[in-house]
């Protein structure tokens, strides 16, 4: 077997044409990179003249300086261009390095190759194509940078006849365990760096089953399998070293690793029983985790290696790992998954999965059969019906594409990446399947990079799933990128836009440009009304009644909602009536009704495969609890929310509802996250809400002063400002709280009769967040009140003392008493003061 084609042609052709120019080149890569078969590559395409004049080396790293500084003088003074393999974690010997300062030398770094360059360079060692379905077991789909130890693997495999040809393709046996030579050789690249116990080696062999599992699931695992020792400490060394990555934030750390082609090995050289061992404490940990807070990828793990184990895991969970696993290359697992969705009656969802993995598969036959099957089942409910249509589209397309049309049997992924101009169509193919499963997100992911290679309905379609993902990690320039992009085409094509500007009103929306989002959605519902389209005008129903409930408008909110619900269940968009749900109890609870907020969301607790639908359903769950002043439980529901919005990727819902916990007395518990969002967030709201949580945070920390209480103030300003009236009520009235601690009675009542008037403009006389409230005239004596009402009313002091049988200086005493703790100015004010409730200064 011979060594292929070329790897990393980029990196040959800068380093050819360095060599070719008098520059020479320092190759920097990892044990196992390929540095000699990249160098092989390089003088492979250099004239006769140019080789002569090479000074190769290798190992210089090892060299004295007096040694490396022969070297460096052979170079400058003898003509000589170097041609030089390294390291890439070794450093050089200064002669060396002052090679590459000067301008001598440059370096050219070996990273991980991409996934179709292996799987191109596996088919050229074996002589043919690889099915379909053992892609995903020979070629990671992350690609790497460990050349030889891939290069024995594939070799091994064949060697033994475990990849054996069949049927015109090369074929990996079922069940195949790689051989165990290739596990010591792949613990061999961490030896090399650090010595690994036996702790170590069976930690490493655990992440490689089961990759980006949180560090906390990880400690969990070790736990129960007996490893006795600190498993933190283990992965900051090895991370250190750069054989493991850590992905996520603080308080979410995830590990894998760092390179997929030692990942894979690890995971298919270890014995069965080792495996099966350490698969089930996985299977073990994540059981103990609700579906709603696992990730994409631990859904996957969790879901895969319960059925592995012969476990019966729910069919919802199955679903959502089919739908997951679309994000990753290996259609054979996303059919696997699906299958068992079906078999253990996941219903019409895991139907839908199963015919977008049997298209990818190459069996579009199999695939449009089941999806005409759909299309009855999905009578009467809009949004089935529209992912059916979009899946036979993209099924009929791919069977009409050229791309395609010389061998429909051979698997989306993998033709895309042996041919790399297929290779945004294939994964533009596998976005727009999951956009029409609903993984937004994942989709996102796909088309995105992909966007360059695309035309048309595609393009469009591409743009708008990047645009609301953008939004939903607070990336708000991004998002009216895209927007702007997918008008463009529509204008162009001579279509109407205006879909594309309802999404311009969502994403104002979460910007906190609430006003302008308002108009827009106000004037799309009036057109979509007019024209009797149902179902706009349902969507922007709701987003009215969205919008209101931002600003605390309960009421008003409400209504919309109600409304928005009847008109969607009356067109058959029942899943997203569900949603809407979720907003109508949040309404009713902001509004203290929490026994109708909770009627109101009854018919959106059935499970389901859409994870954004638990996040909300535990939201307005939270904000129940608050209206029932169960502030404990209202903070644990809010933080859970927040926990499923991280797990799917949706910062900007996690955000809030992150907010939301630290209104209700939890700031010290998750400004922290507050303040990872807030580094990639952007936006007026955005800044505004992580000013009330660090204030919130400092209030809950220390008793306040009066500079805290003039942060509180200001953030009820700008809240204000932005018409989020709730919020600015509740900052004005934690002012207020502190003022009155400190003694500033004046601008204590100032900051009542703000926070007032804010209440009064939502039409509340409380918020479920903050607590009880008080009216103003509470605050005041009978006497006082008697005098207050007869000034508000307009009558003079002289016949204020007429009146009361006092004197006139008697009467004025009680008003200055009055305006204090009104905190107005004076008589003109009074009446304004006196009509609004004011808040309850007592700190929770």
């Amino acid at each position: 077997m011979g060594d292929g084609g070329i790897l990393r042609r980029t990196e040959v052709e800068v380093a050819v044409a360095a060599l070719l120019g008098g520059t020479g080149v320092f190759v920097l890569g990892e044990r196992g990179s390929g540095r000699s078969h990249f160098i092989r590559a390089v003088v492979a395409r250099l004239d006769e003249a140019s080789r002569r004049r090479l000074l190769r080396a290798d190992g210089l790293q090892q060299l004295d300086e007096g040694r490396a500084a022969q070297f460096a003088q052979a170079v400058v003074q003898g003509g000589r261009v170097p041609l030089v393999a390294a390291l890439a974690r070794e450093p050089l010997p200064r002669p060396l390095a002052r090679l590459i300062d000067e301008r001598s030398a440059i370096t050219v770094h070996l990273g991980p190759v991409a996934a179709g360059e292996l799987l191109g360079w596996t088919e050229e060692l074996i002589g043919g194509p690889l099915d379909p379905e053992s892609v995903a077991g020979v070629v990671p789909w992350r690609g790497g940078a460990d050349l030889a130890l891939f290069h024995e693997s594939v070799a091994t495999a064949r060697r033994t006849g475990a990849l054996a040809m069949a049927g015109g393709v090369w074929r990996l046996s079922d069940g195949h365990r790689a051989a165990p030579q290739l596990r010591d050789l792949a613990l061999s690249r961490f030896h090399a760096v650090q010595p690994l116990s036996a702790a170590r080696e069976e930690l490493l062999e655990l992440v490689a089953l089961a990759p980006e599992l949180a560090v906390r699931s990880l400690e969990e695992a070790s736990a129960r399998l007996g490893i006795r020792t600190d498993v933190l400490a283990e992965f900051e060394r090895l991370e250190q070293t750069g054989m493991i990555e850590v992905l996520g934030s603080a308080g979410d750390l995830r590990i894998r690793i760092r390179d997929g082609v030692v990942e894979l090995v690890l995971a298919r050289s270890m014995s069965a029983l080792r495996r099966q061992r350490l698969s089930g404490m996985a299977v073990d940990v994540l059981e103990t985790i609700p579906q709603s807070l696992l990730t994409p990828r631990e859904t996957i793990i969790l879901a895969r290696y319960s059925l592995m184990l012969g476990r019966t895991p729910d069919a919802v969970l199955v679903a959502r790992a089919a739908v997951a696993s679309f994000r990753e290359p290996d259609s054979g697992l996303t059919r696997q998954l699906a299958e068992a969705a079906v078999a253990l009656a996941g219903g019409f969802d895991a139907e839908v999965v199963l015919a977008a993995a049997e298209s990818q598969l190459g069996h579009s036959d199999l695939a449009l059969a089941r999806l005409e099957q759909l299309v009855t089942e999905a009578e009467g409910d809009v949004q089935r019906s529209q992912s059916v249509a979009t899946l036979i589209a993209l099924v009929q397309e791919r069977v009409a594409s050229p791309a395609w049309a010389l061998d429909d049997s051979r698997s989306a992924a993998a033709a895309g990446l042996v041919d790399p101009s297929a290779f945004a169509h294939v994964n533009a193919t596998r976005g727009l399947i999951l956009q029409a499963l609903g993984d937004t997100a994942g989709a996102a992911q796909l088309l995105e990079p992909a966007i360059g290679g695309l035309e048309g309905a595609a393009l469009l379609q591409a743009h708008l799933a990047v645009s609301h993902v953008a939004m939903l990690s607070g990336r708000f320039a991004r998002a009216h990128e895209a927007l702007d992009a997918g008008r463009a085409i529509l204008e162009q094509s001579g279509q109407d836009a205006s879909g594309v500007e309802l999404s311009r009103a969502v994403v104002l929306s979460y910007e906190g440009r609430i006003p302008e989002s308002l108009a827009l959605a106000e004037a799309f519902r009036a057109s979509a009304t007019t024209f009797g389209q149902w179902i706009p005008q349902a969507l922007c129903t709701w987003g009215i009644g969205g919008l209101l409930l931002s600003m605390g408008c309960a009421e008003e909110a409400a209504v919309e909602l109600r409304a928005a619900i009847a008109l969607m269940e009356k067109v058959g968009t029942d899943r997203t009536a569900r949603l809407v749900r979720t907003d109508l109890a949040r309404a009713l609870a902001m509004g203290g009704d929490a026994e109708a907020a909770r009627a109101a969301l009854d018919p959106a607790v059935a499970p389901s495969s859409l994870d954004f639908l638990d996040a909300r359903r535990r939201q307005a769950l939270a904000w129940i609890a608050a209206a029932e002043n169960r502030t404990a439980d209202a903070a644990a529901d809010f933080i859970r929310a927040a926990d499923t919005y991280r797990a799917n990727g949706h910062e900007l819902p996690e955000l809030t509802c992150l907010s939301e916990a630290a209104r209700v007395g939890s700031a010290r518990r998750v400004v922290d996250r507050v303040e990872t969002i807030s580094r990639i967030a952007e936006g007026d709201f955005v800044a505004m809400t992580v000013r009330h949580v660090r204030a919130l945070a400092a209030w809950e920390a220390t008793s306040g002063d009066e500079e805290l209480a003039q942060e509180f103030l200001a953030v009820g300003s700008e809240a204000a400002r932005l018409v989020v009236h709730i919020e600015a009520a509740e900052a004005y009235a934690t002012a207020s709280s502190i003022l009155s601690a400190v003694g500033d009675a004046r601008e204590m009542a100032a900051a009542d009769r703000l926070a007032a008037e804010q209440l009064a403009l939502c039409g509340l006389e409380r918020s479920p967040l903050r607590g009880a409230h008080v009216s103003a005239a509470s605050r005041l004596s009978v006497r006082e009140s008697e005098i207050a009402a007869l000034a508000a009313a307009g009558h003079a002091n002289r016949e204020i003392a007429a009146e009361l049988v006092l004197s006139i200086r008697t009467v004025e005493t009680h008003l200055l008493r009055v305006y204090k703790k009104l905190g107005i100015r004076g008589r003109s004010e009074l009446a304004t003061a006196l009509e609004h409730p004011v808040v309850d200064r007592a700190p929770r």
